[in-house]
């Protein structure tokens, strides 16, 4: 269950994100699709800069979301439910940007050096930062998905969140006199 979560959470962050760059794309007086382009330099290197919104567009979000849901998939996996919101969002924003060090290290660097070079500095900060907090909700979205298939509590430690209050003792009947 926290995979599939995490991988639902990683497409909405994805999502989020895209939306964010394609914002400051246009706030910078850039096309919509600059961000996406640029993604797609991994397939079409200098050409996709020359492209309009197309196909290097769909393949630059393709890959935005592909490798943005796995990261989500692999924290759900690793990470360790907790009821705590604020272990839970520091975790989430070390994964974030543990995972942006590394792609732009190792990914990028390797198969498309123009990624790291020409991404929008502070608006890349934030966008990290927002998936952080994006993935906060994994452990929620897990326990949800586990009642909804097999409902009751899979996971010990979140089980008491869904509980309700114990009743009141009834008071006895109301006696005139």
């Amino acid at each position: 269950m926290r995979l599939l979560a995490g991988l639902e959470t990683g497409v909405i962050g994805a999502i989020l994100l895209l939306l964010w760059f394609t914002l400051d794309a246009v706030y910078q007086g850039q096309h919509w699709y600059a961000f996406p382009n640029l993604w797609a330099t991994l397939f079409y290197g200098q050409d996709a800069f020359r492209m309009r919104a197309g196909w290097a567009t769909l393949s630059g979000i393709s890959i935005h979301l592909l490798l943005l849901s796995v990261e989500g998939a692999i924290f759900g996996a690793l990470w360790r439910w907790s009821r705590r919101f604020w272990l839970t969002l520091a975790a989430g924003l070390a994964w974030a940007a543990l995972c942006y060090w590394g792609m732009n290290l190792g990914l990028w660097k390797n198969f498309a050096p123009y990624i790291p070079r020409m991404m929008p500095q502070p608006a890349t900060g934030l966008g990290v930062f927002l998936f952080g907090i994006c993935l906060t909700r994994i452990p929620i979205r897990a326990e949800k998905l586990a009642f909804h298939v097999f409902g009751r509590a899979v996971v010990p430690s979140l089980a008491p969140l869904r509980q309700p209050p114990p009743l009141p003792p009834p008071r006895p009947p109301f006696e005139e006199s």
